[in-house]
């Protein structure tokens, strides 16, 4: 299944919040729960994006960082309040949920 990631910004390009306009050299992976210029929102004290984020990872499967994200934004609906997105760079995609992009030392 594809899973459209319209409204979602998984690469930071269009971030102003001191996100990088290019995701060039980027040495960290960063969820973030929204959009710069949206609210991350809660309900009973519990994040949304912490919510959805953690039943996600409840289903034990393993994912790379951009089908974690997708994940989580098709958990959000079609009409979804915010927008998360992922910003790291491109080859950290692809790798495992939160995997080094290099070894320590090498």
């Amino acid at each position: 299944m594809e899973v459209s990631l319209e409204g979602a910004d998984v690469d930071g390009a269009e971030s102003t919040r001191g996100v990088p306009e290019s995701t060039v050299g980027l040495k960290e992976v960063c969820f973030s729960a929204c959009q710069p210029h949206e609210v991350a929102y809660e309900t009973a004290g519990a994040g949304q994006f912490t919510t959805r984020a953690m039943t996600v990872l409840a289903a034990g499967t393993s994912l790379s960082n951009v089908a974690f994200m997708e994940q989580v934004v098709t958990a959000f609906g079609t009409r979804p309040a915010q927008h998360p997105y992922l910003d790291c760079a491109e080859d950290a995609k692809s790798l495992g949920l939160l995997a080094p992009l290099a070894i320590a030392g090498q």
